[in-house]
């Protein structure tokens, strides 16, 4: 079975060989993907935009919102994008994306109520949602949205990028847990290339073209010598 990044990378792959957002707009999805995304809804999402990860006790996180919401995005489900980012929002950040990144794990306590369970977030899933934000903001005309995908950039870029000698910017894994003292610990697989190069292009005054450049330095230097 294909797995989930996998497939991502598939769909970005035909997302980008679109011309422009035009043609991406007027393409009536594939058959076979429309057929499989409306077999992942009825199987994952609530009503209410809510994914749900059956083989982890029903709990929610932030990277299972966040693929959603890119595969609402190029399959043109502007309703099922706006009900799956409007749960991120209320529910994994509070209400507010600029006020906080978003948590990366939701659902039942202890105590048996539903709510947050961890509150760290995880950079891959916030930059997929920066991505979703922008894209489906230039696309639909949607101000709020672009206004959204700026704050949470901005507060990912405070919050887990860190100066290195070697790789210049880098982003973090999570805001907490992979920074003690002057040691790093970074992990490749978080370092989305493409999404990189987008935003750097969609923001260019800003730290990530700087963040797309050392990435791939990164990566060079994790897979030497050990062929990773």
């Amino acid at each position: 079975m294909i797995g989930r990044r996998e497939f991502l990378a598939g769909m970005l792959a035909l997302h980008w060989a679109k011309p422009a957002r035009a043609s991406l707009a007027a393409a009536p999805p594939e058959p076979d993907l429309d057929r499989l995304w409306q077999a992942f809804h009825q199987r994952f999402v609530q009503a209410d935009g809510r994914v749900i990860d059956h083989g982890a006790e029903a709990r929610s996180t932030s990277e299972g919102q966040a693929y959603a919401l890119f595969h609402a995005l190029v399959l043109g489900d502007r309703e099922r994008f706006a009900l799956l980012l409007d749960w991120t929002r209320n529910n994994l950040c509070g209400g507010d994306f600029a006020s906080r990144l978003p948590a990366w794990s939701w659902g039942r306590r202890s105590d048996g109520n539903w709510a947050v369970l961890d509150d760290n977030n995880a950079s891959d899933a916030d930059l997929l949602i920066c991505y979703c934000l922008a894209e489906a903001a230039g696309l639909h005309r949607n101000d709020r949205w672009q206004q959204e995908s700026d704050a949470l950039l901005a507060r990912l870029a405070a919050q887990c990028l860190r100066a290195t000698r070697a790789f210049g910017p880098v982003l973090l894994p999570a805001a907490r847990g992979f920074a003690t003292g002057s040691r790093l610990r970074l992990n490749p697989s978080y370092l989305m290339r493409p999404l990189l190069a987008r935003l750097a292009a969609l923001r260019p005054d800003g730290p990530w073209p700087a963040v797309a450049a050392g990435a791939r330095q990164l990566l060079l230097a994790a897979a030497s010598p050990h062929g990773l």
